[in-house]
């Protein structure tokens, strides 16, 4: 397995690894993989994705974000969604994209 940043010509099988991974959400969670993907245009942030034998098993992003804490906005980076496909979940690579 191989862990590294998400290319442009990964998305289709990112959305499609995703919305396997979260069943009746999948649709929802492919919408928001979508519009944090176009946020790292403009922000710092991070798309990995697992690759087994050419094929997208799992995912997750590090995107900015603003914490509304008691007194003060504070700069935080948000690890999510965290994907893996189905057939590969309990295998440690959720694990292994997060780490």
């Amino acid at each position: 397995m191989l862990i590294r940043e998400e290319r442009p010509e990964d998305r289709d099988a990112v959305n499609e690894m995703q919305r396997q991974a979260f069943g009746s959400e999948g649709d929802v969670i492919v919408r928001l993989v979508d519009d944090l993907r176009a946020s790292l245009v403009n922000e710092p942030g991070l798309s990995l994705v697992a690759e087994d034998d050419g094929h997208i098993v799992g995912s997750v992003m590090f995107t900015r974000n603003i914490l509304d804490a008691p007194k003060r906005l504070v700069d935080v980076q948000v690890l999510s969604p965290l994907g893996v496909a189905p057939t590969e979940q309990r295998s440690g690579i959720g694990g292994a994209l997060v780490r």
